[in-house]
C-alpha cells in the first residue's frame, strides 16, 4: 500500500495537471493498475469484513435438542 503522499501525488498528476495512467506510470515507477487503482479509489477507509453466513445446523438444532430429550 502507498503513503497518502505517494496517492495524493498520483492523484494529482491525473486530475490536476491531466496526465493519464501510462504517463504516471514512468514518473512514479508504480504499475498501471496500481496507478489505476489509486486514482479510482475514493474512500480509503473501508472496511473488509465479510458478514458471518449462517451455520448449518442452526436449523436442526431444536430438533435434535428435542430428541435428546
Amino acid at each position: 500500500m502507498l503513503t497518502i503522499t505517494h496517492i495524493n501525488y498520483i492523484k494529482d498528476l491525473y486530475f490536476s495537471q491531466g496526465k493519464n495512467y501510462n504517463e504516471i506510470c514512468k514518473i512514479t515507477g508504480r504499475n498501471f493498475r496500481t496507478v489505476k487503482k489509486y486514482v479510482m479509489k475514493e474512500d480509503f477507509n473501508e472496511k473488509k469484513h465479510k458478514p458471518g453466513r449462517p451455520n448449518k445446523t442452526d436449523d436442526l438444532r431444536p430438533v435434535i435438542k428435542e430428541m435428546a430429550i
